[in-house]
């Protein structure tokens, strides 16, 4: 498959970022106030930066229901009207916001006992594993250990006769959990992670039946880059300290800069336009909110002094 980074840029800075760049097609359910609304198809780009920088890029696709009551309900809706196939978001990174699955690699690593590292954090399950390995270039190395850590889990069942959604053969090993089979299928000669499924174990959920396939990722390119695809604006600030830290700031419909926390959004807006960014009209709109956040703030009465003398 053709990159989508060719002709990206390298950042031009004191150290050399590069990313690891996954493309993925996803299907996963959509709730509402704890209510399912729709299987949501997409194409799902991310740009893991070396320095905790990045790029999510989602593609919707289509929307998937289970039954015609669930269709008409979501078309009845005032949002079904604002979505279509051409829609595109970026959530752009400043560094040190989206570590993501390799930062969490590059430390397995360094410890050295993959099992270990793991049972550090949660129990080993297969959900756990697919948010690991998913997104993320990992070490020829280990693949083989994380395969053989999925197939000597207890229940797990491996089978030599799998595809995954998108119709390519592999071996796969599944599991219930939570309420679901989850199911990991790997390329049979690198172990490369192809793809994932969740099959609804009964229909207790109500939105589903039995046997329903309510979510899947193919991951379809895996490749290290040397910077973000052309025309993405260059990494804002401020950085995220500690690393995962930090705030989103929606810009307009379909695009958000999470960065490093603040309170006032408009010195930083204005930093934004100076660096090409954000738009002239973007900073208007990002002062505005910021005054009228202010005003509501400033307009709220003053709390009551404590009272010294007591209650008697």
């Amino acid at each position: 498959m053709a990159s989508c980074v060719e002709g990206g840029r390298r950042r031009s800075s004191a150290a050399v970022v590069d990313f690891e760049y996954i493309d993925s097609l996803t299907c996963y359910g959509h709730f509402s106030n704890d209510r399912f609304e729709r299987m949501v198809q997409s194409r799902r780009e991310v740009w893991f930066g070396s320095d905790g920088s990045g790029l999510c890029r989602s593609h919707f696709v289509r929307s998937i229901f289970f039954d015609e009551e669930q269709r008409a309900r979501w078309e009845a809706s005032a949002r079904s009207a604002h979505q279509t196939p051409a829609d595109r978001s970026d959530d752009l990174f400043a560094p040190g916001c989206w570590n993501g699955p390799r930062a969490r690699l590059a430390a397995i690593s360094r410890l050295g006992s993959l099992r270990e590292a793991l049972e550090r954090r949660e129990p080993i399950s297969l959900a756990a594993i697919k948010q690991l390995i998913g997104e993320a270039l990992v070490p020829e190395a280990q693949r083989a250990s994380f395969f053989a850590l999925c197939a000597e889990l207890n229940d797990a069942v491996v089978s030599h006769d799998a595809q995954d959604q998108i119709g390519r053969p592999g071996i796969s090993v599944a599991r219930n959990e939570r309420g679901r089979r989850e199911e990991l299928i790997f390329d049979a000669r690198t172990l490369e992670l192809l793809g994932t499924r969740e099959v609804l174990i009964d229909g207790a959920s109500g939105y589903a039946p039995a046997g329903a396939i309510v979510g899947w990722s193919c991951f379809v390119d895996r490749q290290l880059v040397p910077g973000l695809p052309a025309g993405v604006p260059k990494t804002p600030g401020p950085p995220c300290v500690p690393p995962g830290s930090g705030r989103g700031t929606p810009i307009r419909p379909g695009f958000l800069l999470s960065t490093g926390y603040f309170t006032d959004v408009r010195p930083h807006a204005d930093r934004w336009l100076r660096e090409g960014i954000i738009t002239q009209r973007d900073r208007a709109a990002l002062h505005a909110q910021q005054d009228e956040t202010d005003r509501i703030i400033q307009s709220r009465p003053e709390p009551p002094p404590p009272w010294e003398g007591g209650p008697y």
